[in-house]
C-alpha cells in the first residue's frame, strides 16, 4: 500500500511537470492587449532596465517570446508617447497572473481594427523621449548623449544613407544600428556609441560627401540617400518600380530605371544620370506640357473643409462629393488652361472610392511617403531593412526551401522585413528570404 502511494505521488509530480512544460507557450506575429499598466523593459527579465510604461487596455504586436521559469516574456511593438513605433519586453505572465492577453486575428480586428502587424494610431506609451533616453532606453549606449547631438548624428547618417528613420533626437534601435554600420565601414569600434572618434569621422565623411555631391549626380548601384528615395518614389508613382522604398539603389531600382529609359527612348544603362532624373521628374509632374490635359502621378492633401470634387475642370461643373480637410488624394491627370490648374484624382470616403476634378486651389501637393503615411500604408510595422549580399537568391512563399519560389533578389537589393525567425526573414509583402544571404542595415 505504501509503495502504491509513493508511485501515485511520483506520477502526479510527473504530470504536473508535463503540464507546466506544456503551458510554456511561444508567441510570434500575434496581437496582445495589456490587462494592467505595465513596465516595458530593455530585455526579457524582471531585473532589466525599465525603458517605458504602457497603459492598460493597449494594443501591442508580439514579435517573439522567451520563457524563464514560470515567467513568459514578450518582445512587442507599440505606439509610443510621441507617436513613434517602439519596441521592448513585457512580462506576459508570471505563472499565476496574465498581464497581456493574447488575441486571435478576429479579436484584434474587432477590438483595435488592426491586422498584419499594423498598430492603431493611439499612443499607449507613457514616457517622453527625454525620459526614455535618461533611463537608458537607447540600448543603454547613448543615454549620456544629448538630444541635439543625436539629432545631428541622425541627420548626417540619413544624408549618407545609413539611417532612414525620423530625425527625433532619440537614439533608438534603428539609430544605434545605423551608428554601428557606419563604425564598421570605417574601422571604428562598432559599439553604437557616438563617441569622439565616431563623431569626428562622421563629420569628415559628411563634409566630404556634401562638397562633392550635386543635384545632377548620377545614381547607380550602391548609391543611397534621399535622392534614391525620391527616385524610387517617382518610379513607383509611374508604375516602373514595385519594391520597397528604402533609399538604397540595388538591382531592382536599376531594372526600373532601365524600363523607364526604354519607354522614353533614352540610352538603357540602368543608371539615373541627370537627363534620366529630369525625364522622370517631368513624367511625374507633367511639366513637359504647359496647357491641356496631361497624365501625371501626384499626391495631395485637401487643404480646406467642404472642398468640391467636380465632374469637369471648371467651377461651373457639377459637384460629385464634398471633401474634408487633410483627406489624401491620388492624382492621375492634370489640366492647365485659362490661368487655372485642375487635377483629376481619387479619394476614399465611407467605404467608397470617388474620382473627379479638383481645383489646385484646394489641394496641397505632398510626397509619395507623406501620402503613404496619410493613408496608413507606410512602413511603421516593419522591424527594419535587410540588404541582400549574394546574387540570384530565391524569394519564397513560405519559410522553407521547399516552398514555391516567387522571385529572386540580387546583391544590393533591399527590403523591409516584419519578422525574423528560424533562419528566415519575412518580407513586408508576406514572402520569405533566407537570412544567411542578407544583412540588417537598419
Amino acid at each position: 500500500m505504501k509503495m502504491r502511494k509513493i508511485t501515485a505521488i511520483l506520477l502526479t509530480v510527473a504530470l504536473l511537470c508535463i503540464a507546466a512544460a506544456a503551458s510554456a507557450a511561444s508567441y510570434s506575429k500575434v496581437y496582445g492587449q495589456t490587462q494592467d499598466k505595465l513596465r516595458v523593459r530593455k530585455s526579457a527579465s524582471t531585473s532589466a532596465t525599465v525603458i517605458d510604461g504602457i497603459q492598460k487596455g493597449a494594443a501591442v504586436y508580439v514579435v517573439s517570446s522567451k520563457t524563464s521559469g514560470s515567467n513568459v516574456y514578450l518582445q512587442v511593438k507599440y505606439r509610443g508617447y510621441e507617436g513613434y513605433v517602439l519596441t521592448g519586453w513585457l512580462c506576459q505572465t508570471d505563472g499565476s497572473t496574465t498581464y497581456v492577453k493574447i488575441l486571435s486575428s478576429s479579436q484584434a480586428q474587432t477590438t483595435f481594427k488592426v491586422s498584419g502587424g499594423n498598430l492603431p494610431n493611439k499612443r499607449v506609451g507613457t514616457w517622453t523621449t527625454a525620459q526614455r533616453t535618461a533611463a537608458g532606453g537607447s540600448a543603454g549606449t547613448t543615454s549620456s548623449t544629448s538630444a541635439a547631438t543625436i539629432k545631428e548624428v541622425q541627420t548626417k547618417l540619413k544624408a549618407l544613407g545609413y539611417y532612414t528613420g525620423e530625425v527625433t533626437g532619440n537614439a533608438g534601435e534603428k539609430t544605434v544600428a545605423a551608428i554601428k554600420a557606419f563604425q564598421k565601414k570605417y574601422g571604428l569600434t562598432a559599439d553604437g556609441i557616438p563617441g569622439t572618434n565616431t563623431l569626428s569621422k562622421l563629420n569628415t565623411v559628411y563634409s566630404s560627401s556634401s562638397s562633392t555631391s550635386t543635384s545632377g549626380s548620377t545614381l547607380k548601384n550602391g548609391s543611397s540617400g534621399s535622392s534614391v528615395t525620391t527616385l524610387q518614389e517617382n518610379l513607383t508613382a509611374l508604375g516602373y518600380y514595385s519594391g520597397d522604398i528604402t533609399g538604397y539603389y540595388g538591382s531592382m531600382t536599376a531594372a526600373a530605371v532601365k524600363k523607364f529609359q526604354k519607354a522614353k527612348g533614352l540610352t538603357q544603362t540602368g543608371e539615373a544620370d541627370s537627363a534620366t532624373q529630369k525625364a522622370i521628374s517631368n513624367a511625374v509632374t507633367g511639366s513637359s506640357t504647359t496647357s491641356g490635359t496631361t497624365t501625371v502621378s501626384l499626391y495631395a492633401l485637401v487643404s480646406k473643409n467642404n472642398a468640391n470634387m467636380r465632374t469637369g475642370h471648371s467651377t461651373s461643373s457639377s459637384s460629385k462629393v464634398s471633401m474634408e480637410k487633410d483627406m489624401p488624394v491620388k492624382i492621375t491627370k492634370k489640366y492647365a488652361g485659362n490661368g487655372e490648374v485642375w487635377y483629376y484624382g481619387s479619394v476614399s470616403m465611407n467605404g467608397y472610392r470617388y474620382s473627379g476634378w479638383i481645383s489646385s486651389t484646394v489641394l496641397t501637393l505632398i510626397t509619395y511617403s507623406e501620402y503613404k503615411k496619410a493613408t496608413g500604408s507606410d512602413n511603421s510595422s516593419s522591424l527594419g531593412i535587410i540588404k541582400v549580399t549574394s546574387d540570384i537568391i530565391a524569394i519564397r512563399e513560405g519559410p522553407s526551401t521547399s516552398s514555391a519560389k516567387v522571385g529572386t533578389a540580387n546583391t544590393g537589393d533591399t527590403f523591409y522585413y516584419t519578422a525574423h525567425e528560424n533562419g528566415w526573414y519575412q518580407l513586408k509583402n508576406g514572402n520569405y528570404i533566407k537570412d544567411n544571404y542578407c544583412t540588417v542595415i537598419e
